[in-house]
């Protein structure tokens, strides 16, 4: 959290965030708003996320087989 409150400026941002504690302590240590979902647009944000995992781990595995010295062709 720290890493991201450095390089941006989250003033206006609003964090969604479950029930989990950490999250919450850390929006609170570091005075940033947040607000606690169970459904909704969080659930469309984990989407996201879990889909460019996905795409990047198939990505990944396409190139498995190459060598380190053709890389960078």
């Amino acid at each position: 959290m720290l890493k991201l409150v450095e390089k941006h400026d989250l003033d206006e941002s609003l964090f969604l965030v479950d029930a989990l504690p950490s999250p919450h302590a850390a929006c609170r240590y570091h005075s940033l708003r947040f607000r606690y979902e169970k459904h909704g647009n969080r659930n469309s944000v984990e989407r996201v996320f879990r889909e460019v995992k996905r795409r990047t781990k198939a990505f990944s595995n396409s190139f498995s087989n190459a060598h380190l010295r053709t890389a960078d062709d």
